[in-house]
């Protein structure tokens, strides 16, 4: 994101574990998302392959981090084949954005909720294909927000939510 992406932008993010956090700083728009696609096949980074890690921790015990992911308001972006873990609050953190898709990816989070998706922008988030493993008696899935947000259009679908007391909480959305 610090080279910035532009509507329609793919990006392919080679095997390692990158210890740092993902601010969202850019919108897609419809017709041209900005993907994010983990390579661990390797095809089109190293050759090789092999996990495509975010963690919120720099010693990969100790979570330093909130979020692996975060946006605000952020629209059209689209995060694939990922594994996201040990961050001190929401793994990854979508806030008003409207358009996202996580697909593939394996979120785990000990502290908090895996995902939250919260504001009253939220519309069309679309959660596909994740493993998503909660801890401390957290939600593996929240859509929240302070008052009612109605008609947001939300999908998940072909996940496994383990190790949570509430695999998908909807606090007043629609």
């Amino acid at each position: 994101e610090d080279v910035p992406v532009v509507a329609g932008d793919t990006v392919y993010v080679g095997p390692g574990t990158y210890r740092e956090l993902l601010t969202v700083d850019v919108s897609g728009t419809a017709g041209n998302p900005i993907t994010y696609i983990g390579d661990y096949l390797g095809t089109f980074t190293d050759g090789v392959g092999g996990v495509v890690r975010i963690t919120g921790s720099d010693n990969d015990q100790t979570a330093t981090r909130a979020n692996a992911i975060t946006a605000t308001t952020k629209n059209y972006r689209t995060f694939r084949g990922f594994h996201m873990d040990t961050t001190t609050s929401t793994t990854v953190n979508q806030n008003g954005g409207t358009d996202w898709i996580i697909d593939q990816c394996f979120v785990v989070n000990s502290a908090s909720c895996p995902i939250t998706v919260a504001g009253s922008g939220q519309l069309r988030t679309t959660i596909s294909n994740c493993v998503l493993f909660g801890g401390g008696g957290a939600n593996g899935i929240i859509f929240t927000h302070t008052s009612v947000v109605d008609n947001t259009a939300h999908e998940v679908n072909n996940c496994l939510i383990q190790s949570v007391n509430t695999g998908i909480r909807d606090d007043r959305i629609g």
